[in-house]
């Protein structure tokens, strides 16, 4: 194999090495393999304090409520058929 061929297998070696680093980095965060409920997924579990999860829902018109602090937000998210609160 001549050094110009040899240079790019090098190349591709590297590129694919650091890919697969940076995917398996990636997949052992804590919970970026956690599937997203929407809230009458939550709402219809019966214990959904346990564990970790993500609620995917929009933000309800008007209810967004800074406090005095200036750090802490409340408000209600929906999807449109169920509704929590979020702080």
């Amino acid at each position: 194999m001549d050094r110009k061929r040899l240079k790019f297998v090098f190349l591709g070696l590297g590129v694919l090495l650091s890919m697969t680093f940076l995917l398996v980095i990636g997949m052992n965060r804590p919970g970026v393999m956690v599937y997203y409920l929407t809230v009458s997924e939550f709402v219809a579990q019966p214990d959904p304090t346990d564990g970790e999860f993500k609620i995917n829902g929009k933000v309800s018109t008007g209810s967004i409520e800074r406090l005095p602090t200036g750090m802490d937000v409340r408000f209600t998210i929906t999807d449109g058929d169920n509704a929590i609160p979020v702080s």
